[in-house]
Parts: C-alpha cells; sequence; structure tokens
C-alpha cells in the first residue's frame, strides 16, 4: 500500500490512514536513531503527532496510553543501541498484551 499508492479493498479508510502515520512515523524514528545526540522532549512527542497525524488528528501530539508510541521509542532504543527493530504480527498481539498484564502485576 506505501509504495505503491493505492489502497487495499474492502479495508476501512482509518486502516489506511492508520498504516500512512505508522509509515511516517518509523520514518522519522530512523533519523533519531542514528543520531548520538541526547533525544529532547520534541523528539519524543513527535512520535505521537505522527503515529495519530491523519488518524486521529483530534488527539495527535498528546501524550496517552498509546502502545504504538511506546514501541516506535522501543525501537528508536534498540536501534541505538545497534539492535534491530522488534515488530509485532497482529497474530502475536493477544500474547504480547498478556505479557505486559503480566509484568504489570507483578512488578
Amino acid at each position: 500500500m506505501i509504495e505503491q499508492g493505492v489502497t487495499i479493498g474492502g479495508k476501512p479508510l482509518k486502516d489506511h490512514l492508520e498504516a500512512l502515520d505508522n509509515y511516517d512515523a518509523i520514518c522519522y524514528v530512523r533519523e533519531p536513531a542514528r543520531q548520538t545526540a541526547r533525544l529532547t522532549e520534541g523528539d519524543v512527542r513527535n512520535l505521537p503527532r505522527l503515529v495519530m497525524q491523519r488518524s486521529r488528528p483530534d488527539i495527535a501530539g498528546r501524550y496517552a496510553f498509546n502502545g504504538r508510541t511506546a514501541r516506535l521509542l522501543m525501537n528508536l532504543i534498540l536501534i541505538r543501541g545497534g539492535y534491530p527493530p522488534v515488530a509485532w504480527r497482529q497474530m502475536d498481539r493477544l500474547d504480547y498484551v498478556r505479557s505486559l498484564q503480566q509484568w504489570d502485576e507483578h512488578s
């Protein structure tokens, strides 16, 4: 969808907008990940803005309980440390959420 510039039949517009937002955010993360300068609040605040700019402009830029923003920030930190980024498949989402809940209960 991103490379071809075409939508996927039968998918809601919201899904397409979220995909475009995520793509922009991932592209943004790559630049500060290559730098050695400390991240600023502006760098971090850009993530929720980018990840919601088309799909939810009413909340874009606000700190929230937004998992996409946290995962982007985590990947930025991993890349800076010389590690590959982590991606979750939709089919693994339930296991991912359960793991986070278990960690939260035991911390």
